[in-house]
């Protein structure tokens, strides 16, 4: 609907999917090349911008940024008020009121990503690595329908993604905030790379956040009832997006992030179903990720009888 060549994803997915296996091979190797980065970079966007759980949180942030876009336009007189029959409120009073709701179709985040998807690899291309190697062949990595689980960075507003490639190998990509480098080749100078062989007890810690960032289905390759109990235990959660609204001088900022959030049984926090069915309830762990913000212009209060007011 969005995209003017609708096939561009299965285009792009054709430089990543005849190479995989062999990028994988060469990994198990500790060896790692432009090519191992362009495929693994690749996987990792298009799971970002296409699976359902990627779509839903590429989608959330664009909710509060449109609706304050919406009362900025309503205070400066943009937009006329409902009709009469409709009580003739204002767009602010009918949003406060929950009379007017804006929703997203997940399909435009979607495409403005599949449009963006290069753009993406030259991000994480351009980052630090853990390529993550799993020892033990009875105790193999999870996967599930979004297979992208986040952990703490050092900095706030940024967080690691952990993404499981096989049962016995998983990368570990590390965001900062440096520019992205002049050259658009896919050469990734900015590239750093290391090679673990993980614990016991680390894959288990991995699997826990795959299974908590799962958006509604895990996928495990032996079935025993300490692998169910396993993942029954920790399937109670998901990621959700929370904007957080920083006033900032002049400026006010929409700091959108993503958090794994627990599953609330009693659905008093109002939001979206998650995998079992019920409502979600923010953690108080500061479970922090970065997606773009949104920045507003603020009126002074001097100005406010002309520009409209201030948020």
């Amino acid at each position: 609907m969005y995209l003017r060549y609708p096939r561009a994803i299965e285009d792009f997915l054709s430089e990543i999917e005849p190479k995989y296996n062999s990028v994988l091979t060469r990994l198990r190797s500790s060896a790692i090349d432009d090519e191992c980065v362009f495929v693994v970079a690749g996987f990792v966007a298009y799971i970002l911008v296409c699976s359902p759980g990627g779509m839903r949180l590429r989608a959330a942030p664009m909710k509060p940024i449109l609706t304050e876009m919406a009362r900025r336009l309503d205070r400066l007189g943009r937009i006329p008020k409902a009709p009469e029959s409709l009580g003739g409120e204002s767009m602010t009073d009918l949003l406060e009121s929950g009379a007017v709701n804006i929703e997203i179709d997940e399909k435009y985040p979607q495409a403005l990503g599949i449009g963006a998807i290069h753009e993406h690899i030259l991000r994480f291309g351009n980052f630090g690595w853990d390529i993550l190697f799993n020892p033990f062949p009875e105790l193999s990595f999870f996967t599930s329908d979004y297979p992208i689980a986040i952990e703490d960075a050092e900095a706030r507003f940024i967080m690691n993604k952990i993404v499981p490639l096989a049962p016995d190998l998983a990368v570990r990509i590390r965001p900062d905030r440096k520019p992205l480098p002049e050259t658009k080749d896919f050469s990734f100078p900015n590239f750093r790379s290391a090679f673990t062989t993980l614990r016991r007890s680390a894959i288990g810690e991995i699997n826990a956040k795959i299974v908590r960032c799962a958006e509604t289905t895990v996928f495990y390759r032996d079935e025993d009832q300490a692998t169910v109990d396993f993942v029954k235990r920790h399937s109670n959660y998901r990621i959700e997006s929370r904007t957080e609204r920083i006033a900032d001088g002049e400026r006010l900022i929409l700091m959108a992030a993503e958090r794994i959030a627990r599953i609330d049984e009693g659905g008093n926090s109002g939001r979206a179903p998650s995998k079992e069915g019920r409502e979600t309830m923010v953690l108080p762990a500061p479970n922090i990720g970065h997606v773009p913000a949104a920045v507003f212009p603020v009126a002074k209060p001097a100005a406010r009888a002309t520009r409209g007011g201030q948020t």
